[in-house]
């Protein structure tokens, strides 16, 4: 999956089984070279209470490609997790991990028993986290947070549009479902849409015991849209559940899709 994550927050997000905060399983074919990177940025991880599930999980074949990079976690000190966990033969597709910080320790990378997985990931953490929580004395007044700027919605893209304000739940076929300043009160089942997503919560949204992405669903193969590219950029996503994926669930096997999720928050959602 060619897919970027970039500026976002994770917090306290859980998984039953593996990856509380992303599930990674590149599907194209597993003879194939890994040449669309998933790559992880700019974002945060925090993780303060005790959970049973690495944070990131990657099931690994030849075509995988992974970039996790610039990005700062943060474990409770007392807590068991670790960072990563995988499964497959790494010696396979592509691993960058580079500029990461991790808090408490490196301790926290991965289980020690994955000598495979710590090889790759340790040289990208070169530093333990500073402790970036505001202190303020009792005795002063806290300070004001900044004033925040008002919401500027992108255009509507061209083509088929469905407008989430105006078709919540039933969309054209293939069309681009399209939100910005929204309250969403329904899951989104994009099976062969894209989506452009902006400025949006989504909060206690639920899939069945039978639908992935709590919040979001997206599917797509070559019966799809001819538009490639999804954005969800300035959502926030809490206590949101599903069976897979608590917030969101991505499913494409096709290389010239981009998925593009910038500056989101992810709080206590469960999967």
């Amino acid at each position: 999956v060619y897919s970027t994550v970039d500026k976002c927050e994770f917090i306290n997000n859980r998984a039953e089984n593996k990856g509380s905060e992303i599930y990674f399983l590149c599907k194209e074919s597993s003879v194939g070279t890994s040449k669309s990177p998933f790559l992880i940025q700019n974002s945060k991880f925090k993780l303060t209470e005790e959970r049973t599930s690495v944070i990131i999980y990657l099931e690994w074949i030849q075509s995988s490609d992974f970039a996790f990079k610039d990005n700062e976690v943060i474990i409770r000190k007392d807590n068991s997790n670790f960072l990563f966990g995988s499964e497959g033969d790494l010696t396979k597709g592509g691993i960058t991990i580079s500029n990461n910080c991790i808090s408490p320790s490196k301790t926290h990378l991965c289980d020690p028993s994955n000598t495979a997985l710590y090889n790759k990931v340790e040289s990208g953490f070169p530093n333990i986290c500073e402790d970036t929580e505001p202190t303020q004395p009792p005795s002063e007044e806290p300070t004001p947070p900044p004033s925040e700027e008002p919401i500027t919605c992108p255009n509507k893209p061209s083509g088929t549009v469905d407008d989430l304000k105006e078709k919540p739940t039933s969309y054209t076929t293939n069309s681009i479902l399209y939100g910005c300043q929204l309250q969403i009160s329904n899951r989104i089942n994009a099976n062969q849409h894209v989506v452009h997503i902006y400025h949006c919560t989504f909060e206690g949204l639920q899939g069945s015991s039978t639908n992935n992405g709590g919040a979001i669903y997206i599917m797509l193969t070559s019966k799809g849209p001819n538009e490639k590219e999804s954005y969800i950029e300035h959502c926030t996503f809490i206590n949101c559940q599903s069976n897979k994926g608590g917030a969101i669930y991505i499913d494409t096997a096709q290389p010239t899709r981009f998925f593009s999720i910038t500056n989101c928050k992810f709080e206590n959602n469960k999967a």
